[in-house]
């Protein structure tokens, strides 16, 4: 994310890349959010919407693990991923970041 952050559009997607496979649904989810906008601002739409339909369906397993059990995420690993999820979604879609669809 740190790369991204910098600007680094094209450095960070590559890294990011290397988590497709990853295990921990909420690295996997994050790292597709900001894979996405790595994409997006790199002039790569293509790229930044399949990224984005990596996350969607991470998320929604992040809040399938917790819903029921609490009324909110209780760590960082369950909230990060629907964070930068509306973030993505704002940067590429043009809604403000956390706003409802």
């Amino acid at each position: 994310m740190a790369d991204y952050r910098e600007g680094q559009f094209d450095r960070a997607a590559e890294r990011l890349r290397s988590l497709h496979e990853e295990k921990m649904v909420s690295v996997r989810a994050a790292a597709a959010a900001v894979e996405a906008m790595a994409h997006h601002r790199a002039g790569r739409a293509a790229e930044a919407t399949d990224a984005l339909a990596r996350a969607r369906p991470a998320v929604e397993t992040l809040r399938a693990e917790y819903r029921g059990r609490l009324e909110r995420p209780c760590s960082w690993d369950h909230w990060i991923g629907p964070l930068l999820l509306a973030e993505a979604e704002g940067v590429i879609g043009g809604r403000q970041a956390g706003a409802k669809p």
